[in-house]
């Protein structure tokens, strides 16, 4: 088990005594973001685009029955944000560009974390738990090739759930990333490898993300 997963798992065990879940149960956004050289180009943007998320998320509606995460993939995946309620999720004060790109290890991790944090939900609180994921990426996966098989079948499970799971691409075609994440093709986004479509893609996350922690987000299967 991933030092990432553990520390989610710690976090929002933790964390959950801070919910105040409604009606409609609680939620868990997790943001996940590539940060492999090729985005070095971007500069501090993605740091600052995160850091406007974060911000909006904060003042959103459901903002105190939701859990927030980030998760930053290179090489390794690094949890850089574990899960805390969204109003008071703390801003990025960093953010490096270099290495590989462990798409699908991060994704694994997502995955992991969103499932666990439904049964635990479940456990503890009786409640529904709305999970979204939104996965920003420029390019193919370097690193963690061997998750492919495991990271479709989780996809698949957390869909029959009713998790919401986009994939962004900048500057590659979102609807084959979606596809091969096996995450939902009708919420793939495609965006320019700039630092408008960067800023723009953030714009997409949050749309997915407010849906989620409103309860609006599309029907359960």
């Amino acid at each position: 088990m991933s030092n990432s997963i553990v520390l989610a798992r710690k976090t929002f065990q933790v964390q959950s005594a801070n919910l105040l879940p409604s009606s409609n149960g609680m939620a868990m956004c997790l943001l996940l973001l590539d940060r492999s050289g090729s985005m070095d180009q971007h500069g501090d943007t993605p740091r600052l685009a995160v850091n406007e998320l974060i911000e909006t998320l904060r003042i959103a509606p459901g903002a105190e029955q939701t859990l927030f995460a980030l998760i930053t993939f290179a090489g390794d995946v690094t949890l850089d944000t574990p899960p805390v309620r969204a109003d008071q999720a703390q801003l990025l004060m960093s953010y490096t560009a270099q290495g590989n790109t462990a798409l699908y290890q991060a994704a694994y991790n997502a995955l992991m974390i969103g499932l666990e944090f439904r049964g635990f939900a479940q456990t503890r609180f009786s409640a529904d738990a709305r999970i979204a994921i939104s996965l920003i990426s420029d390019g193919a996966d370097t690193a963690s090739r061997n998750k492919v098989g495991e990271v479709r079948k989780l996809s698949e499970t957390a869909r029959g759930y009713g998790f919401a799971l986009q994939a962004i691409g900048l500057g590659i075609d979102a609807q084959k990333l979606a596809l091969d994440l096996g995450f939902e093709p009708g919420l793939a986004h495609d965006a320019p490898a700039t630092s408008d479509g960067l800023r723009g893609s953030m714009d997409s996350s949050i749309g997915t993300f407010i849906g989620t922690m409103t309860g609006q987000e599309r029907p359960r299967r």
